[in-house]
């Protein structure tokens, strides 16, 4: 397992040589995960023709509820089959019409085969159910600037931006709320501490004044 985090570390770090070198020291990589890091890192290297046999494969061999199968057909459309992926895709589809990953990567072989109008009406579609998605308001915005749709697509990225600054708001609230939680329990505590100070000397001092008196307190 770390080993495929170091490979994942490798690639992002854009060393791709590197991450198949240390791919070729994993014991066991014929399961599907390994099977997608393997493509990750051809398509990486521009092999393109064995990235596209490896994620093409593993599509046959998986179900449409398996995750693999998602990734496996971003490995096709990275690799150019948009037409090919998007068949696949919208196979699968037939078995989870409201897969939303599914959903994403027919959107993406839209915009790959200049299916614009397609494109905006299925990322509308999403937009209906997540309305705060920044990454969907973000690639409508990106189709309505491709089509020379300037107005619309600014638009987009305000309500993008605007969604950010929202998040980053809610998000500092959210710190200061847990701030305060921290400092009222740390309060409490010592409040709890000062107490039993508090009744420990008192009854000290009952005992003091009972001795001295005689009297009982």
């Amino acid at each position: 397992e770390n080993t495929r985090i170091e490979i994942r570390i490798l690639l992002s770090k854009g060393e791709p040589q590197k991450a198949l070198e240390l791919f070729s020291k994993i014991e066991y990589a014929g399961d599907s995960e390994a099977k997608i890091l393997h493509a990750e890192i051809l398509l990486a290297l521009k092999e393109y023709k064995k990235a596209y046999e490896i994620a093409y494969n593993l599509i046959k061999e998986s179900t449409p509820e398996e995750d693999n199968l998602y990734e496996a057909l971003e490995i096709l459309l990275d690799c150019g089959f948009a037409q090919e992926t998007l068949q696949m895709c919208e196979k699968a589809l037939k078995h989870l019409p409201k897969n939303r990953n599914l959903l994403e990567v027919k959107a993406e072989c839209y915009i790959e085969l200049q299916r614009t109008n397609e494109a905006i009406e299925l990322y509308n579609s999403l937009l209906d159910d997540t309305p705060y998605s920044t990454f969907y308001w973000e690639q409508l915005g990106r189709i309505y600037y491709m089509t020379g749709k300037y107005g619309k697509a600014l638009e987009c990225f305000e309500f993008e931006s605007t969604i950010n600054d929202l998040t980053k708001q809610l998000t500092e609230t959210q710190k200061a709320h847990q701030n305060t939680t921290k400092l009222l329990d740390r309060a409490k505590l010592q409040y709890a501490e000062l107490m039993q100070v508090a009744e420990r000397y008192r009854d000290e001092a009952k005992k003091w004044y009972e001795k001295c008196t005689g009297f009982s307190v």
